[in-house]
């Protein structure tokens, strides 16, 4: 497998030229009538998400190409998996118009399925965050055996408990909105936010799981008499850690 990513890296500024182009129609739509043109402004948005995937994905096989070992593998499959959520969300309401076209005459309810797309998503996924949390914490407390209590070595379990209760406050949070319309808005507004950021990270995770599923399956010459790990560092007397 051939490394060089000086002059070779592969770039998505040609992504810049249909999210334009889609931004101006989708706002030429909108203006000239958003309820009636809510299917050609959804087909819009789905046809640029598809793009988008595309370009990331081919992104992302250039740069295994040429460095398997780039954070930019993370970026690009994670970012790609968080737009293909996106792309599902664009489906699901143009085939929700489709069946109901007097509910499209409603833009609050056609703007909540939007807004509200990422708190699904994020229950969908919920039962994959509590395993890779549950795995994540018996690991690092393998690693706390090995090497000892050490700050650095409780990472891993500050974020399993950070990613179950991110589940745990919009389970909670999620139910109890009373008040005035205005405070119910800012409630939804809130929960919906923190999904969508949530589930942009999440999606960021799996791409750190990807990336390194790449980076294992790539073979190194056969001619080498020596090996450079990284991450892991020696003691003071030059002696490998217990866990190295």
């Amino acid at each position: 497998m051939k490394f060089d990513t000086r002059d070779k890296k592969p770039k998505l500024y040609g992504l810049l030229i249909p999210t334009g182009i889609a931004a101006a129609v989708v706002a030429f739509l909108i203006v000239r009538d958003a309820e009636r043109n809510a299917i050609t402004i959804c087909a819009v948005m789905a046809a640029l998400c598809v793009v988008t995937i595309a370009g990331l994905l081919w992104a992302l096989r250039e740069q295994i190409r040429y460095n398997p070992y780039s954070y930019n593998t993370i970026i690009y499959s994670g970012f790609a998996l968080f737009v293909l959520y996106i792309l599902i969300t664009y489906l699901l309401l143009i085939v929700f118009i489709l069946q109901m076209p007097e509910r499209a005459a409603e833009p609050d309810l056609v703007l909540h399925i939007l807004l509200d797309s990422a708190k699904r998503y994020m229950f969908y996924t919920s039962p994959f965050l509590l395993v890779f949390s549950a795995a994540l914490c018996i690991s690092n407390i393998s690693l706390i055996r090995h090497e000892g209590r050490r700050l650095v070595n409780i990472l891993g379990i500050v974020l399993s408990f950070l990613l179950l209760g991110g589940i745990v406050f919009l389970f909670a949070f999620d139910f109890y909105a009373s008040g005035s319309e205005f405070e119910v808005m800012i409630h939804d507004l809130i929960i919906n936010l923190f999904a969508a950021i949530y589930l942009y990270f999440e999606c960021m995770l799996i791409g750190t799981i990807i990336a390194g599923v790449i980076a294992a399956k790539s073979e190194p010459a056969p001619d080498r008499d020596f090996i450079i790990i990284l991450g892991c560092g020696i003691q003071k007397d030059g002696k490998p850690t217990p866990l190295l």
